[in-house]
């Protein structure tokens, strides 16, 4: 029998239950054509008591690193299940295997794996949490997604094996380009060429295509025959191409050397860092799963190669989806003076309508939605609370809600499917219309924590799972009785994009604290990225700032800002004196250590939002006092045990300041160089401290000696 074409034909999907070793020698045997199969679990030791000769031919990837096999392509994939169910794990592999080629799912017994603990989903439960404690209602929607699908579901037992293994798939031999990746490579070629005549007649200009596929759809393929193209019109055009790692890009690196045939050519890839810490002179820069990298390294890669294509999977695999596209492609629209999206929408891997890529995005909810959009909400919005033990009565809302989700928040992943779902911590809130989802939000219930608990996280001894509010209260702010309150807090919150601005996301804040308060829960909270038009919206919303954050998260960029909103008078007080203290510390610290923080933002940032709560001039004396006492419990937690340093910039200042004006400043060299300079501008070489460990442990020793 002939080799196989893979555009031509669907992949097989199949869900085995048996013992693992019956599982494995059913799926070597099909596979038996297979070119090096995949095997794939959460502990890749369940494998180690199998003894079966395929295993040493087989590449092992525990589920964690299953990014790494972006941009690649496999023929069989085993991912056993049976100690946890991973929704990022399935859509990642799953977008590798070619058509003709196997994915196959194992567990032991369907009846009791239901039941038992899932390593996985332990993942999204806080402290004090068990699998003991959580419905699996995220196994329940994937059993009952796969019922509906085309998987074939068998039991097997020892000596069970298929009739006949699958055919071989064709090696992949010479180039040929669909019609539709034709227009794209014709597309790219143009835009390079008017790039390297734009950059050679000194006329730069801020320009950008951007491209977003389907997994399978040859986007990685027809990159790598466009850059060969390229290369061939204009060999004195510099080109890269960069990525989340070198192994993402190997289907564009394998096409661009088959395009190429028998020319010489040199390595394109770049890494990220490289580009943007050792500048090269390139004239058009290309971006592969440029999703998988974080929103400020792909605008400074733009903002410094000004000519540049991003191209990226619609959906399927963490740090992706919809929300990339719309987000990144606004901001490109804003930047470029010239731009582009450009589509490839017929799948090249395997064969249209495959079975396999349904299943992934029923799984994931990730369908086109057909519903009409409502452009006004006609009657009183009615609001719905869904808890965890509720969730298999409204599975029907599961799927409106997370595609809200995924258009508004960039890092949307499909785990967090698994987190709404089986978190009983968690409770989601809808606003409709008609029927119809007009805004969505997500709520994670946190505080509350043992004595002996906080004071260790305080003392950044623990660290438990979950309760993200109160843990940094506790062990960046040193406020100890946070954890003695009950907290909501709002871990995501959407409205649809043509409801925008017109106060749904308030009214359901309101609703939520309406309830918080018949429920006697202390605070509403949030942390999240800062912008002005972020913080802007919270504040307006009642909540006051009480944590900045001292490093720029990955994702956005942003410093993180956490609010609260107390929902009680002994709240009132409680977060009108955590605000007092973020505000006298932001004063030492915003200039100094925060240059990146425009003025518009330092603005609001410095806003007393709790106005109405400030104190009297002998109220400002007893702030003083116990902002002093305060001062000398976090300089002791930083000291003798492990609060860090960046947390008590504002505190080491004010207490050097008081020994100097006391004349107790003798001996205080190194903390005086900490104290009085920005954070990036103290030299601590001069006190031959080189690295940031001894740098830390002088530090700590220091402020023991000469403050406490």
């Amino acid at each position: 029998m002939p080799d196989i074409n893979p555009a031509q034909h669907h992949r097989h999907f199949l869900l085995l239950e048996g013992d693992l070793d019956a599982c494995l020698a059913y799926f070597f045997s099909l596979s038996k054509n297979a070119r090096q199969p995949i095997l794939a679990a959460p502990d890749l030791d369940v494998f180690n008591p199998i003894k079966h000769p395929k295993l040493e031919t087989c590449l092992r990837i525990p589920n964690k690193n299953l990014k790494q096999v972006l941009g690649q392509s496999h023929e069989a994939v085993f991912l056993d299940i049976e100690e946890g169910l991973s929704a990022s794990a399935i859509s990642l592999i799953a977008g590798t295997i070619k058509g003709g080629g196997v994915l196959v799912l194992s567990l032991r017994n369907q009846e009791t794996w239901f039941n038992q603990e899932d390593i996985e989903q332990a993942k999204y439960l806080p402290w004090p949490l068990t699998s003991k404690d959580a419905l699996a209602n995220f196994k329940h929607v994937f059993w009952h997604k796969l019922n509906s699908s085309h998987v074939q579901l068998r039991k097997v037992s020892a000596n069970d094996l298929p009739d006949s293994p699958l055919p071989k798939i064709a090696a992949n031999q010479g180039l040929v380009a669909t019609d539709e990746q034709t227009k794209l490579i014709q597309a790219l070629v143009e835009f390079s060429l008017n790039a390297h005549a734009k950059k050679k007649a000194n006329q730069p200009v801020f320009s950008s295509r951007l491209i977003i596929a389907h997994r399978g759809r040859g986007k990685s393929t027809a990159l790598g025959i466009a850059l060969a193209k390229i290369h061939q019109t204009k060999g004195d055009i510099k080109l890269a191409i960069t990525g989340p790692n070198k192994a993402a890009l190997t289907q564009v690196e394998l096409s661009y050397q088959k395009a190429l045939q028998a020319e010489t050519h040199k390595g394109l890839f770049y890494s990220p860092d490289s580009l943007i810490h050792t500048p090269q002179d390139i004239d058009v820069l290309i971006v592969d799963e440029a999703a998988a990298l974080p929103l400020p390294m792909l605008k400074a890669l733009f903002e410094h190669y000004h000519q540049l294509v991003f191209s990226s999977t619609d959906h399927g695999y963490e740090g992706a989806g919809k929300g990339f596209g719309l987000k990144f492609k606004t901001y490109l629209k804003t930047k470029s003076q010239s731009f582009e999206q450009l589509e490839l929408t017929k799948p090249i891997r395997w064969q249209s309508d495959d079975p396999l890529e349904a299943f992934i995005n029923q799984l994931l909810l990730q369908q086109d939605s057909d519903s009409p959009q409502t452009n006004a909400v006609h009657k009183a919005p009615l609001y719905q609370q869904i808890h965890h033990k509720d969730w298999q009565k409204y599975y029907l809302s599961l799927e409106s809600c997370f595609n809200l989700l995924v258009s508004a928040h960039y890092q949307t992943s499909p785990n967090d499917i698994r987190w709404i779902l089986d978190d009983p911590s968690v409770n989601t809130w809808l606003m409709k219309d008609q029927n119809q989802l007009i805004s969505t939000a997500i709520i994670s219930e946190e505080g509350l924590l043992e004595a002996t608990l906080a004071k260790a996280v305080a003392e950044g001894i623990r660290r438990p799972r979950g309760h993200l509010l109160p843990q940094s209260l506790l062990a960046h702010e040193g406020h100890l009785d946070a954890g003695d309150y009950s907290y909501w807090r709002i871990s995501r919150i959407a409205s649809q994009s043509h409801l925008q601005q017109q106060g749904y996301a308030s009214k359901l804040l309101t609703k939520i604290g309406q309830t918080g308060i018949e429920d006697k829960i202390d605070f509403l909270s949030a942390s999240f990225a800062a912008t002005f038009d972020v913080v802007n919206f919270w504040q307006k919303n009642g909540f006051i700032c009480v944590r900045l954050g001292t490093a720029r998260d990955q994702a956005s960029g942003c410093y993180s800002v956490m609010m609260l909103k107390p929902l009680n008078s002994k709240a009132e007080q409680q977060a009108c004196l955590y605000h007092a203290f973020y505000l006298s510390n932001l004063k030492q610290n915003l200039e100094r250590d925060y240059p990146e923080i425009d003025g518009k933002l330092a603005q609001a940032l410095k806003q007393n939002s709790a106005s109405h709560y400030q104190f009297s001039p002998l109220e400002m004396s007893t702030f003083k006092a116990l902002e002093a006492a305060k001062d000398i419990q976090d300089l002791n937690l930083f000291a003798h045990h492990h609060r860090p340093y960046e947390t008590i910039r504002a505190q080491l200042y004010r207490s050097v300041i008081a020994k100097k004006e006391m004349g107790q400043a003798q001996e205080m060299a190194l903390l005086e160089e900490a104290a009085l300079k920005p954070i990036r501008a103290a030299n601590f070489t001069q006190f031959n401290l080189l690295s940031k460990k001894a740098i830390d442990k002088a530090l700590r020793q220091s402020v023991a000696l000469n403050l406490l």
